[in-house]
């Protein structure tokens, strides 16, 4: 039973697949679930169960049903293995994307604070700075 136990672990599943080298995937069961992303204001994104791969679940499909040598489609888990790599990549890919806009907008948003405050010293010194008389300006003449 042990064994069996092991054996039905989310890296073993046909819905699951892997994101990275650290023994994470997301859970392709069901449909992705609606995420909130608090750090930027408006951002929301449908993502798919992160598990690791040694959890396991009541949905549990084994990713490979063994094949009869020579039958028709007895090289189809190769065939998965391969879509599998691919869609992982992709949603790497994604992923990386996703980090890398999620940078630009808050080094944009920080260029901002920093063009704002800029501005604000500049009109402060413009309000200090006494003005020149119209007689010394025409002596500069």
């Amino acid at each position: 039973m042990e064994n069996e136990i092991r054996e039905m672990r989310c890296g073993n599943c046909k819905w699951w697949m892997k994101v990275g080298e650290l023994g994470l995937g997301g859970c392709r069961r069901f449909p992705p679930v609606f995420v909130h992303r608090d750090k930027i204001p408006g951002k929301a994104d449908w993502e798919f169960p992160i598990t690791n791969n040694v959890q396991f679940c009541g949905e549990f499909t084994p990713r490979f049903q063994p094949a009869v040598p020579g039958s028709p489609g007895d090289d189809i888990p190769a065939m998965e293995v391969v879509v599998g790599r691919l869609q992982s990549e992709v949603f790497l890919q994604n992923k990386a994307i996703d980090k890398a806009k999620q940078e630009q907008a808050s080094n944009l948003a920080a260029i901002a604070t920093q063009l704002a405050a800029f501005r604000r010293s500049l009109e402060v010194e413009k309000k200090t700075k006494p003005k020149r008389s119209a007689k010394k300006k025409r002596k500069r003449k």
